[in-house]
């Protein structure tokens, strides 16, 4: 049974959970947590948002985002996807970093939901 598409409407508020495929580390250097920050940074030039809150944990990570224009499906596939692509290249002797393909999302009515 397909699901429902996300609802996106301006200034809805997520929860975003993405994890490695079978709890596979996602950062395994200090610089990969380095490089996801700065891949945040790139994609929130190009698709802005408000970002309240992030974790980054080795095998997952939490974001707590304010949509504007663009959906939380549009920010997340650009992010993971440039995040692997670099991380991929680099950690050549190891295996490939995939996510699940659909990340968590959880839309909260407001900060004290969370």
């Amino acid at each position: 049974m397909p699901r429902h598409p996300r609802v996106h409407a301006e200034g809805l508020l997520y929860h975003v959970m993405a994890r490695g495929n079978d709890g596979q580390k996602i950062f395994l250097r200090q610089s990969d947590y380095q490089a996801f920050i700065e891949a945040l940074r790139t994609v929130h030039e190009r698709y802005p948002f408000y970002l309240y809150a992030y974790v980054l944990m080795s095998n997952h990570f939490h974001l707590l985002l304010e949509v504007e224009r663009f959906s939380t499906a549009r920010i997340l596939q650009s992010l993971l996807t440039g995040y692997v692509r670099r991380f991929n290249k680099t950690q050549r002797s190891r295996a490939s970093l995939a996510f699940p393909v659909c990340p968590a999302f959880i839309r909260c009515r407001s900060t004290r939901s969370i």
